[in-house]
């Protein structure tokens, strides 16, 4: 992130203005001192435990404030290499340059460079084996104290990855937790495939980096991942490449750089080519994440997303009705995820259609994409009454029974905010009285009190 732009009255680190806690080195003398400065107001504010403080600094790209932490702190005085090896200092040293850079901290990550090399080595990783240029790629998977979407200065951690290039960072690397060497981890290009620019990605590529590197992505990662006749709590990794990554996080720039940068390969060859589970790139766009986007941000979100769909047809048009091993297409995935934010995601229905998906076709729940559009996915707003006539109108039935019984109108019905939904179903022949196999009724007594009062 960049500098902080609250009002001087509203100063970040207003927390810290109890008295500050002392901790000491098991070695014996403190490495940690108390550390006390002067807030803009004249308060004073102080380190805790955990040096929440200097993070929240670095955060900030607060030079100013931190050339006075290291003037008091014994850390800023060069004497990294008379620690022992296994003193957390030597971690920590690392640690606060990789955290600048993760954190896009980019007057921050320049100041250590110039002014305190001992603790600005390229060439360091942390507990999660990541040096600073694969922290710096770093936005979007979980970490402590992660920004809003909204507060993500993408053009900060952008010049801060040219500039640890320039100083020597490897475009190709790769990040080796400790704690699970064996898994396939990330590299700079699969992380920054998720929203660099073109330009960025293509000096990556051209340093080595390796565009077929795959993945393991975890479960906890990514909650759409299949989990199709498997027992609960069965772990699910999914390895990927950076342009499925691309394309979820629906970075058309990144998409058609790395199709562009395929090397050897043909176009189909990398765009049709499915990951362990049968999705292909389509399918990946079609489920981008929305949970962490701010409302004021959901068109354009829509459009990017539009986009990179339309992009990856276009390579590759016969992967519209293409079905992945849990028997979804792009449509499925699309109105599932994408359907209950109102008009917004219409136009990527619309798109679908023009290009000749099958609204026909069915998952192995026995769903078609009407059914997967009321689907319960966290996000239960409205749904936009031209998408329900769009799919109607490219052949889509109200009388399609899935595995359970239920057609579209039992799975309408389940909230309040698809009134108009409903109303429009049962316009379009939709039998209210049809049991499923629980031999429950299409349409409850309390629905159909909705809508009476409408």
């Amino acid at each position: 992130m960049g500098p902080s732009l609250l009002p001087k009255a509203e100063s970040p680190y207003r927390r810290f203005r109890h008295k500050p806690v002392n901790k000491y080195n098991v070695h014996g003398p403190p490495f940690d001192v108390p550390i006390t400065l002067t807030d803009r107001d004249g308060t004073l504010i102080h380190e805790q435990e955990g040096q929440e403080f200097l993070t929240t600094i670095i955060e900030h790209n607060d030079v100013r404030l931190l050339e006075k932490y290291f003037a008091i702190d014994p850390r800023a005085i060069p004497n990294y290499f008379d620690l022992p090896d296994n003193d957390e200092a030597r971690d920590e040293y690392a640690s606060l340059f990789i955290w600048a850079a993760q954190a896009g901290s980019l007057e921050v990550v320049q100041w250590l460079l110039d002014n305190q090399p001992l603790y600005a080595d390229i060439l360091d990783r942390d507990f999660q084996g990541y040096t600073a240029i694969t922290a710096a790629a770093n936005l979007f998977e979980f970490r402590y104290n992660a920004p809003a979407w909204d507060d993500i200065c993408f053009d900060n951690s952008e010049v801060t990855m040219n500039l640890l290039l320039d100083h020597g960072a490897c475009a190709s690397d790769i990040g080796y937790p400790t704690n699970d060497k064996g898994r396939k981890a990330h590299s700079v290009l699969t992380l920054a495939a998720q929203w660099a620019s073109s330009d960025l990605l293509a000096r990556l590529i051209d340093g080595g980096a390796d565009v077929h590197h795959t993945v393991a992505v975890a479960q906890w990662e990514l909650p759409f991942l299949n989990r199709r006749d498997l027992p609960p709590r069965v772990a699910v990794e999914v390895d990927v490449n950076a342009l499925f990554l691309a394309s979820l996080y629906a970075n058309l720039g990144g998409v058609r750089t790395l199709v562009d940068r395929r090397g050897g390969f043909g176009i189909e060859d990398v765009v049709c080519s499915p990951d362990c589970v049968g999705s292909l790139p389509v399918h990946w766009a079609a489920r981008s994440p929305l949970e962490h986007i701010p409302a004021s941000m959901r068109d354009e979100k829509a459009g990017c997303v539009r986009r990179t769909i339309e992009q990856l047809l276009d390579y590759a048009p016969t992967t519209i009705n293409v079905q992945d091993k849990d028997g979804n297409t792009a449509l499925h995935y699309a109105t599932r995820h994408f359907g209950k934010n109102s008009r917004a995601f219409t136009p990527i229905f619309e798109l679908l259609c023009s290009r000749g998906t099958d609204t026909s076709l069915r998952n192995y729940k026995d769903e078609t994409p009407l059914h997967t559009l009321f689907q319960p996915e966290g996000d239960d707003g409205p749904i936009d009454i031209t998408a329900v006539l769009l799919l109607l109108s490219h052949g889509a039935k109200v009388t399609d029974v899935d595995e359970a019984g239920n057609t579209p109108l039992h799975i309408a019905t389940r909230d309040w905010h698809f009134i108009d939904a409903v109303a429009l179903l049962l316009e379009y022949g939709a039998d209210p009285a049809q049991k499923n196999l629980k031999q429950e009724n299409a349409l409850p007594k309390k629905m159909e009190y909705l809508l009476g009062s409408k």
